[in-house]
């Protein structure tokens, strides 16, 4: 995720922080340390404690870091699970919406994708109730405000990890509760038909909390933004995965791509992507492919220095390239992770192609067309891609 800070590995895996985190840990420390109330017999704030304002941001913040370090167990049970069952986990994000466990490589099948989903909010359960007893107990007790302030915090994290773990499992995307609705639907209907039907209850889901947000909680309202997108790309990544199931570099690539010199101007490959209808090019030096040129590196340059500019001063450096037995779906994973829009195909040394996110595209669509008017499911199977 863009934005986001390498802090650490734990377990193995890495641990990054997206700046969004900042802003929402202000406003939890500001919210935990300075307001009161109580909700199902939680104390929730430290607002009532007869303390000066630092002491009261200070336990606020307090509050606020174990908060989020208990949504890091939460994702990190999600990503031991996953690793325990074949999956590739790139990093875990910690953000303004909580946490998400990055998935690099999906296993043939998905194994155990309706446990792994379960486990997260289980484990969010858990520390909420393993906390629970202690604030009951020293709740019923009298005694100074470091007490007291000990029995609030206990108070926030129990309630606030039973929140997390029951919304969790609302049966919609994004939630975890999603992801086991569809595992459970895609043995009867098949993974995209699943996804659809995971998805849409989210979208219905987050058009409700916008309207109670709007009345009640403007934060609620831009949490049911953020569901309603989320689920969206939940189902337009799965259709794209679909699509290219089966497939491999060499049936989606585009292929015969002359090279480029590096000598040549950035004018006369403009000139060249017009009249060949391309994006990108490799750049060659003679003997060896050092790089590749796209529409987005041309367009950073002047109009006015085009016909004078070599190729060489702002080309690409070339991404490490795929073979064309590639699997299609670890084609787009690759494409995602390295953050390139152009994926050169190599076979011995030599580029025969590249793949381009309008070479995608346009397996999709075409896909999408000719499923229309049967069930998607019947010519992929069960299996999730």
């Amino acid at each position: 995720m863009r934005g986001s800070l390498r802090v650490g590995r734990v377990f193995g895996v890495p641990i990054f922080l997206h700046f969004t985190l900042l802003i929402i840990m202000l406003l939890f420390a500001y919210v935990f340390g300075f307001t009161s109330g109580s909700i199902l017999g939680f104390e929730l704030g430290y607002g009532q404690l007869s303390l000066d304002w630092p002491w009261l941001l200070l336990l606020g913040a307090i509050a606020a870091i174990l908060f989020f370090a208990s949504v890091l167990v939460h994702e990190l049970a999600h990503s031991l699970y996953a690793i325990k069952r074949g999956y590739v986990i790139s990093g875990i994000t910690l953000f303004i919406f909580g946490g998400v466990s990055q998935i690099e490589k999906t296993p043939e099948n998905a194994p155990g994708e309706g446990i792994m989903a379960f486990v997260g909010p289980l484990t969010s359960l858990i520390i909420g109730a393993v906390i629970l007893p202690f604030y009951l107990v020293l709740e019923s007790t009298s005694g100074n405000e470091a007490l007291q302030a000990l029995v609030i915090t206990l108070s926030i994290i129990s309630f606030y990890n039973l929140f997390l773990g029951a919304f969790n499992l609302i049966p919609a995307f994004p939630m975890d509760g999603g992801r086991v609705l569809r595992a459970s639907l895609a043995k009867k209907m098949g993974f995209l038909r699943a996804t659809e039907v995971a998805a849409n209850i989210g979208r219905v889901l987050a058009v409700v909390m916008a309207i109670v947000g709007i009345f009640f909680s403007i934060f609620l309202a831009f949490v049911a933004i953020f569901i309603y997108i989320a689920a969206g790309e939940e189902l337009r990544d799965t259709r794209v995965r679909v699509a290219l199931k089966g497939l491999k570099a060499k049936d989606i690539m585009t292929s015969g791509a002359s090279a480029v010199s590096a000598q040549d101007t950035v004018a006369s490959v403009i000139a060249k992507m017009v009249s060949e209808k391309r994006t990108a090019f490799p750049v060659s030096d003679g003997q060896h492919v050092i790089g590749l040129i796209t529409t987005s590196d041309v367009s950073r340059v002047p109009e006015k220095n085009r016909a004078l500019m070599p190729v060489s001063k702002i080309m690409s450096s070339s991404p490490e390239g795929v073979s064309p037995e590639t699997e299609a779906v670890d084609v787009l994973d690759k494409m995602s992770s390295s953050r390139v829009l152009n994926m050169p195909v190599m076979d011995n040394g030599n580029m025969v192609g590249f793949i381009t996110q309008a070479d995608i595209a346009r397996v999709v669509q075409i896909a999408m067309e000719t499923s229309r008017g049967k069930h998607p499911q019947t010519s992929t199977g069960t299996n999730k891609p």
